[in-house]
């Protein structure tokens, strides 16, 4: 079976690009979500008016999310409206797809931030599940995802590891890192950042079985 899925991060309460991806890509299994979804409110109300136009705009329930580090704190635990996989895993189809939020430590102190010990945990919790598909906000270190304008790579050390470690996962869809859109692997592992949706970038995923399609693209105002 294929699944076309819709990959988006770093919205930050910017929608004004939504419709028009909506239209560029058509009918999607499913959205998912790679974190900073709200507009850096440390109340909920943000980040669930989102999550809910995301829902009516591109018309499906499968909406798949972790919150980002700049989403408020109360965000690792909402479940009211699609599928917060933080920390948890969930079935999308025949793939079981986990997920983590927040990022690593920055210089900014922003609401959701980690150690990689408490990154490591997470994903530890996960590797019984086999996920074949990850959600996170935060990259793999040192990767063509997580270069910052300085040339410093400030990815996660711990998912790095993970992902060299288990050995199910097909697809780690990231984010955080605005300057670094693009498309890398990590041995048999593709890894995706859409870039900023909050600048209408996203990417557009095929999965069928035994193969990963990526397309990015950028969707005007």
């Amino acid at each position: 079976m294929s699944l076309r899925l819709l990959a988006l991060t770093d919205i930050h309460g910017h929608t004004s690009y939504l419709n028009n991806i909506a239209e560029q890509v058509g009918k999607v299994d499913a959205v998912i979500v790679a974190g900073d979804i709200g507009s850096y409110d440390l109340n909920l109300n943000n980040f669930e008016k989102i999550l809910m136009l995301l829902i009516d705009i591109f018309g499906t329930k499968e909406l798949f999310y972790v919150p980002g580090n700049c989403d408020p704190p109360a965000a690792l635990s909402y479940s009211k409206l699609g599928t917060n996989i933080h920390g948890r895993v969930a079935q999308l189809h025949e793939y079981v797809i986990g997920g983590i939020g927040g990022s690593t430590y920055t210089p900014f102190h922003t609401p959701l931030e980690f150690s990689e010990e408490e990154i490591q945990r997470l994903l530890s919790a996960l590797l019984p599940y086999k996920p074949q598909l990850l959600i996170s906000h935060v990259p793999p270190y040192a990767t063509r995802l997580d270069r910052v304008r300085s040339g410093l790579h400030v990815g996660s050390r711990a998912l790095r590891e993970f992902l060299e470690r288990c050995k199910t996962v097909l697809l780690c869809i990231c984010g955080h890192v605005h300057e670094s859109p693009g498309i890398d692997t990590l041995g048999s592992v593709t890894l995706v950042n859409p870039g900023p949706a909050a600048h209408g970038r996203y990417a557009l995923i095929e999965l069928t079985p035994g193969q990963v399609l990526v397309k990015l693209a950028h969707a005007s105002s």
